[in-house]
């Protein structure tokens, strides 16, 4: 099957596809692979109904002319397998597809080159002292702190910088350290290039790539899987595929708090205890064209509680304590993901003292299961369109458990899903792999010797 289609923007906001036309074919090199495995899989995500302005309440008015309640659980999944586009897009059909690809023999020469690298990292680097991190400034919003670690920021233009010289400044400041950097950084120079030419001729740096988006953005993925060293994807998605591009894939890695720095959050503890909140739920989400059903949920919700609904990407840029007000103002966060992926604002929820509802599909996820069963809610299907009962359950939780339970749930995103501690889960993957040292142990040692 070949797709004649065009992705618009990074791959995260719109795309529109033309129809499949023809036999899909792998593309001769590993590069024509790549491009056509990410065109295609978003364009099977893509495929989830033009409608995404209408809610489920909307449609409810007509529920059951179109799916009776008579009808049987068999009876809605032959509707909806009738309802696939022809062409070899059943589920099997799409796995099928990413299994040939993944036997593509170019896979092979790809991780020898890899493994070659790796190798040559692990004799420069065993038993070295490591004197710096670097992560990238997508990631470290939160003024990110180690106490084995200097942590350092990359700027946004670092891999980018149009003067030679500059970059053969910053290819020498790398030496001997290692670089964290999230999707978004790596996507931010890798149409340029430049993040691939430093790759390539930083071979004394150790790359690490936490990806956050490799449930849906596999164009990026695959790149930043195969242009790192150590790969953390923060979702259980696409690992076999991944993984095909980096053996030594580690994870999933969740996302975690970022908004906040952790001494910011514990000067704060009274502010979280003595806001005022309301009992509306807070659910402000970037709505995304491709992700139409999870646009139909927060515009079913919306109808209910005016608190749920779209926003946009400048929350980002707003002030940590203006953001931190609008979190704590609100008892409880109801919470649709794009996917079934464990989302940042989870953690965001918990840490401010609020108590997340979150899809019933994700309640015995890793990540999700060992939060404690007092701090979150999880929502069914019918609770879309009747949401009062479960949203009094858990403002009257919230009542209920007052001030302890606000510090209680604070503390344990604090300590178990703040950019702190993620940070160090990947740091202790680099010690493991490369037997590193961290330049604060040693300094630890001189002092203790």
């Amino acid at each position: 099957m070949r797709l004649e289609g065009r992705v618009r923007g990074t791959g995260r906001g719109k795309m529109h596809c033309r129809p499949w036309i023809g036999t899909f074919r792998l593309g001769r090199t590993i590069v024509e692979s790549f491009q056509n495995m990410g065109k295609l899989l978003f364009c099977l995500w893509r495929l989830a109904g033009s409608e995404s302005s209408l809610s489920f309440a909307v449609q409810n008015r007509h529920f059951s002319k179109r799916y009776p309640m008579s009808a049987t659980i068999s009876s809605h999944y032959q509707t909806l397998t009738a309802a696939l586009p022809a062409g070899g897009l059943s589920p099997g059909g799409i796995s099928a597809n990413v299994m040939d690809f993944c036997q593509d023999p170019g896979f092979f020469p790809l991780a020898v080159q890899k493994q070659i690298r790796v190798e040559a990292l692990k004799v420069f680097f065993k038993k070295r002292q490591v004197s710096r991190v670097f992560i990238g400034e997508d990631i470290n919003r939160f003024d990110a702190s180690s106490r084995d670690w200097e942590i350092l920021s990359l700027a946004p233009s670092f891999f980018n910088e149009p003067s030679e010289t500059l970059r053969a400044q910053n290819r020498e400041i790398l030496e001997g350290a290692v670089v964290i950097l999230n999707n978004n950084d790596i996507a931010r120079s890798r149409q340029s290039g430049g993040y691939a030419d430093f790759f390539a001729r930083c071979d004394k740096t150790i790359f690490c790539a936490w990806d956050w988006d490799n449930h849906h953005w596999l164009e990026n993925s695959c790149f930043s899987a195969a242009h790192s060293d150590l790969y953390f994807p923060a979702h259980h998605e696409n690992l076999y595929l991944l993984s095909r591009y980096n053996w030594l894939t580690a994870g999933p890695v969740y996302c975690a708090n970022i908004q906040w720095s952790r001494s910011f959050l514990t000067n704060r503890i009274e502010q979280l205890v003595r806001a005022e909140r309301s009992n509306l739920p807070l659910g402000k989400h970037v709505p995304y064209e491709m992700f139409s059903f999870r646009n139909r949920v927060i515009s079913t919700l919306s109808g209910h509680y005016p608190s749920v609904g779209f926003s946009n990407q400048a929350f980002h840029g707003r002030d940590p304590e203006d953001r931190l007000r609008e979190w704590c103002a609100h008892k409880v966060h109801w919470i649709m993901p794009v996917l079934n992926d464990v989302p940042i604002r989870i953690f965001d929820a918990l840490i401010t003292g609020g108590i997340p509802i979150i899809p019933a599909s994700m309640k015995y996820l890793p990540g999700i299961r060992d939060i404690p069963e007092d701090f979150i809610f999880f929502f069914s299907p019918m609770d879309v369109v009747q949401p009062a009962t479960l949203v009094q359950r858990a403002v009257e939780r919230f009542d209920s458990g007052g001030a302890d339970q606000i510090v209680q749930r604070h503390r344990f995103a604090l300590e178990c899903h703040h950019g702190d501690g993620r940070i160090e889960t990947l740091l202790e993957y680099v010690r493991r792999e490369f037997e590193v040292r961290a330049s604060k142990q040693e300094d630890v040692r001189h002092e203790q010797g």
